[in-house]
């Protein structure tokens, strides 16, 4: 029987050693880490978004972030740069006279001054709650 169909040749599996397997692995986990570095800049630190956008789990990135040191440094660093920018447009607002941002700011880096909204717990002399006191406005459990 005269078949046409020329004869393909397989390659033989390549064996690699132990050694060579793991650095296969590391160097795929460190491209898989630089990417997904890359995709949460890019997502403001969104950390659902990046993995979508690399195609890992959420548990692989939180994996990452237990087991390597440098790369939690590399995504509190990027966090940083989030915080930065939230921080700069918080300072943008209040330049322009946004009240919410003004009170919000003054709540929280105004402390210091006076600008803290405090909760005042007043027990009876049994130690049950009469009153309590929100932001200057009392509240009467009596």
């Amino acid at each position: 029987m005269n078949n046409n169909r020329s004869l393909q040749l397989k390659k033989p599996p390549s064996k690699l050693t132990k050694k060579e397997k793991e650095y296969k692995e590391q160097l795929r986990m460190t491209q898989s880490k630089l990417r997904v570095l890359a995709a949460l800049k890019k997502s403001l630190g969104i950390v659902t978004a990046a993995c979508e956008e690399t195609g890992i789990s959420r548990r692989t990135f939180y994996e990452y972030l237990k087991h390597d040191e440098e790369f939690k440094q590399k995504v509190e660093d990027v966090q940083d740069i989030v915080l930065d920018i939230t921080e700069s447009k918080l300072y943008q607002n209040v330049a322009e006279g946004k009240e919410a941002s003004i009170f919000f700011h003054l709540k929280c880096k105004g402390k210091r001054r006076g600008f803290i909204e405090q909760t005042t717990l007043i027990n009876d002399h049994k130690g049950l709650p009469q009153k309590m006191v929100i932001g200057g406005q009392e509240i009467d459990f009596s």
